[in-house]
């Protein structure tokens, strides 16, 4: 029995055979068919804040499974997933079938969480006094207020109310 290892699509056609046993033959003919791969493309890795939808996308055809973390799995070609929470962090597989042929791709997600932002309480403040502002967490500011105020200060000060 002949193997043809590593199928090329050059590869599919008519096979014959012939066999030969005390001076008689018998001949016969089977018909293979090399399918190409499927050809697909996911998304690259993904980094998304906490709370926010994962859209997991790719191309290409046939019959999509994709499987992920926390027993994530999804028949959908484009699967979204609402709402995310530190336990959809990790690595999402996709395997496509066409015509029997099977492809995998992988992607990964991070998701980042939220910070966590407090400002001073309500404040009253009299005609030209200061007003002073007061932001707690790390990371980058950008205060808005009237009058087109704006500042990218963690505590900024207005230095006379009006």
């Amino acid at each position: 029995n002949p193997t043809i290892n590593a199928a090329t699509l050059n590869q599919s056609g008519i096979y014959s055979v012939t066999l030969s046993l005390n001076g008689c033959s018998s001949s016969a003919t089977t018909s293979i068919t090399v399918n190409s791969l499927p050809i697909i493309t996911i998304n690259s890795s993904l980094t998304i804040c906490e709370g926010s939808s994962i859209n997991l996308t790719s191309t290409g055809g046939g019959d999509y499974s994709w499987s992920g973390p926390n027993g994530f799995v999804s028949t959908s070609q484009n699967p979204i997933i609402t709402s995310s929470t530190d336990d959809n962090q990790g690595v999402y597989t996709l395997t496509v079938t066409t015509n029997g042929c099977t492809s995998t791709a992988t992607t990964s997600v991070t998701i980042t969480p939220v910070p966590s932002i407090s400002t001073n309480s309500n404040l009253t403040v009299c005609v030209g006094s200061p007003i002073n502002l007061n932001g707690n967490g790390g990371g980058t500011y950008a205060w808005t207020g009237p009058n087109t105020f704006s500042s990218a200060a963690q505590n900024p000060v207005i230095s006379s109310a009006s």
